[in-house]
């Protein structure tokens, strides 16, 4: 994901290998990772994973532990940043380590407080958003057999020869290459639900099936809504590329595209006009 984001010079495993301390100035840990941004900030960063049955429980972290990383990121004049995954959202937060307050040996972290104080933005992670509805519709090539069936379970089956894929956004077609590149994009990996239906001529043959993807909230009176963070689209990319049906692992290792994220929506998108709307986001710690 870090490397989709396309805002580091180097991400390397840190916590491989011998080393040597002296011990009499105290333990020391090393980190998960080291990351140099391109704005030459040197992060040491420790990942965890927050497991779906911990949806939004309090993360509780030994001060030790925490004591002995700052001390070697200290020792390296790096800062050090805990990342959490909470997998049940499907959010990422990175959290300042020395900004954490102690309870007692414990330190606390409450996904509000991961939220506002998140850096992700360090990273190159945005938050996107655009204008509902964004509708991918897979149109019939009427010169094709097409025909439809019940089951004896109550559901309608189509079935058809896509003759080619339309998109909107709200009432807007969607016309551009690269709009409908983004819009797929969001289409398939957005956190906005999605809903199939079916458009159907006199003899009840298939003409289209519309794929409408709606939040699940809206902020009224507002004429964008968000879709998703960078990192939480890229998530999910990577969750469908690794997981099965049934939300068994298929595979352990999904090869990044470097920069592939940054590069989704280019820079100048918004030098000229686009039948898609798009707003970026870049969000900064309270």
């Amino acid at each position: 994901m870090v490397v989709s984001l396309g805002r580091v010079k180097l991400i390397k495993t840190e916590d491989s290998g011998s080393y040597f301390f002296d011990d009499e100035t105290g333990d020391v840990k090393l980190p998960d990772f080291r990351i140099v941004t391109h704005d030459n900030q040197s992060l040491l960063v420790e990942v965890k994973n927050i497991a779906p049955g911990q949806k939004v429980r309090t993360q509780r972290l030994g001060r030790e532990y925490l004591d002995a990383q700052l001390r070697y990121a200290e020792w390296t004049n790096s800062r050090l940043m805990w990342a959490h995954y909470w997998s049940a959202l499907n959010l990422w937060s990175l959290v300042d380590a020395a900004k954490l307050g102690p309870t007692g040996n414990t330190v606390e972290l409450t996904l509000e407080t991961a939220m506002k104080m998140s850096e992700m933005r360090v990273l190159g992670d945005k938050l996107v958003a655009t204008t509902p509805p964004l509708v991918m519709s897979l149109v019939a090539d009427e010169s094709k057999p097409r025909r439809t069936r019940e089951t004896d379970k109550d559901k309608r089956f189509a079935q058809f020869t896509v003759g080619k894929v339309e998109f909107r956004c709200g009432s807007q077609p969607i016309n551009g290459g690269i709009e409908q590149q983004i819009a797929f994009f969001l289409i398939l990996y957005g956190r906005w639900q999605k809903e199939p239906m079916g458009t159907f001529d006199s003899e009840e043959k298939p003409e289209r099936i519309d794929w409408v993807c709606t939040p699940q909230e809206q902020v009224p009176g507002q004429e964008f809504q968000m879709v998703g963070y960078l990192c939480e689209l890229y998530s999910m990319l990577y969750n469908v590329a690794t997981l099965g049906d049934e939300g068994s692992v298929q595979t352990l290792w999904h090869e990044p595209d470097p920069g592939f994220l940054a590069k989704l929506i280019p820079p100048d998108y918004w030098d000229e006009q686009h039948d898609l709307p798009l707003w970026l986001f870049e969000m900064h710690p309270s």
